[in-house]
């Protein structure tokens, strides 16, 4: 009969080495844990509706916002428009105003100045003294000055076509036939601003 080989005991640094590769071959064929295997997760359909209509809902309050925000936008740009329109208009009004003020004073001070040029054109009439007449003269064309420094001018009238707009008739007169209707004579001279009547010509005209 045959005897059983004596297995030799092993070196405290064999059993060492024994253990590694066996824990080595364990670790192969063990499963993964839950941290080591990555896990699937399927995306169901009802999943997809739901973030396409979370989609659409952000999309439309976002179109909601802005076209609140262009509203705001036109409301401010309108107002803006409104203020500027306002602003010209009085801009307009206080120029239009100055004008008419500066023309008023003009006109007060023609007004004034005529009555004193009607008096020195018949004192001029009557004067004898040559020397004297001369200097009445004078004063005459200062005034005329002035008058055409406003753009004033004389309204002429003798030999004329009978005008309402620029001529008062005091009286008429006889003529030939030939010039009825037409100016014999000025009384009172008439002045013009532009086409503003400062004072019509006073006349005598032809029946």
């Amino acid at each position: 009969m045959k005897k059983d080989k004596k297995i030799q005991p092993q070196t405290e640094e064999e059993v060492k080495v024994a253990d590694a590769e066996k824990n080595v071959d364990e670790s192969k064929e063990a499963p993964a844990g839950d941290g080591e295997k990555a896990e699937a997760k399927d995306i169901s359909l009802e999943d997809i509706l739901k973030k396409m209509a979370q989609l659409k809902s952000d999309a439309e309050e976002q179109t909601k916002l802005a076209a609140k925000e262009k509203e705001r936008a036109d409301d401010m740009t309108k107002a803006a428009q409104t203020l500027r329109a306002d602003f010209d208009n009085y801009r307009r009004r206080v120029r239009e105003e100055s004008v008419k003020d500066r023309e008023k004073g003009q006109i007060d001070v023609i007004e004034s100045v005529i009555p004193v040029l009607d008096a020195v054109d018949q004192a001029i009439g009557m004067i004898a003294d040559d020397n004297v007449k001369k200097g009445v003269e004078m004063i005459r064309a200062q005034l005329i000055g002035l008058l055409t420094k406003y753009n004033v001018e004389e309204i002429e009238a003798k030999g004329l076509d009978f005008d309402p707009k620029y001529h008062e008739a005091i009286m008429q007169t006889e003529g030939d036939g030939t010039n009825a209707g037409k100016v014999s004579d000025v009384f009172q001279k008439g002045y013009k601003l532009g086409d503003r009547i400062i004072r019509p010509a006073r006349v005598i005209v032809f029946k």
